[in-house]
């Protein structure tokens, strides 16, 4: 049957991703992989997202203290 079908395929990904060891990324499942890759991009955007604001504040700052400065 097609529903049967459909099931099997669902529950054949479900373990391709979630449960299947692959050797072309270090013998992890593809689902931790991308957990972590998803993890490590967080962690570079919101370092890129302090050292952004940082430097707003910091050139803000330096604007202000031009601007008061006789």
């Amino acid at each position: 049957m097609h529903g049967d079908l459909e099931e099997a395929i669902a529950d054949f990904v479900n373990y391709y991703n979630h449960r299947s060891y692959h050797e072309a990324v270090s013998n992890m499942t593809s689902d931790y992989v991308l957990r972590e890759r998803t993890l490590i991009r967080r962690r570079e955007v919101k370092a890129q997202t302090l050292a952004n604001r940082q430097r707003y504040s910091r050139q803000h700052r330096e604007s202000i203290n031009t601007a008061i400065s006789p």
